[in-house]
């Protein structure tokens, strides 16, 4: 036998007498979250960074020197772009559900240095080392996020 549940399921009379509860809800989920504006020089210097890599990586590779430095130049740019989104992400969503902590200003410190030590171990020692400092980069920043909501304190 089918129950019918009623027209859209109609809220309860004591709902229907208190119509400020709702509208607090719905303010605690439309406030927006206080931080800080994204520069726009930043993601401009970023893409243009980008930009002319790709480009300086095209032309090499039509040189025949597809090892170059453009291309380990865009290589590891996008590495920290992307992890930089990755980290953002995952920090955001974990702190929008009250998982933890997390403020991603300091990662970019992270990254740029990260990224300066990375392209010159790359370009001196190979890609094998350069990547060994990318994951040394995020194993650091996975211990400062730890270290930041207290998992690794005693």
């Amino acid at each position: 036998m089918i129950r019918s549940r009623g027209a859209f399921n109609a809220p309860d009379s004591q709902e229907i007498s208190r119509p400020g509860r709702d509208r607090r809800a719905g303010a605690a989920l439309a406030a927006p979250a206080s931080r800080p504006p994204v520069k726009r020089w930043a993601w401009l210097a970023g893409g243009l960074a980008v930009l002319l890599g790709v480009l300086a990586a095209g032309a090499a590779r039509m040189a025949g020197r597809q090892g170059s430095r453009p291309a380990t130049l865009v290589s590891v740019v996008t590495g920290w772009l992307g992890a930089w989104v990755l980290w953002g992400f995952v920090g955001g969503l974990a702190a929008h559900y009250g998982m933890a902590s997390y403020d991603g200003q300091l990662f970019a410190l992270l990254a740029v240095a990260g990224a300066v030590w990375q392209y010159r171990v790359q370009t001196r020692q190979g890609t094998q080392q350069g990547v060994a400092v990318f994951l040394a980069g995020q194993l650091v920043w996975l211990g400062v996020v730890l270290w930041q909501n207290g998992v690794l304190l005693p």
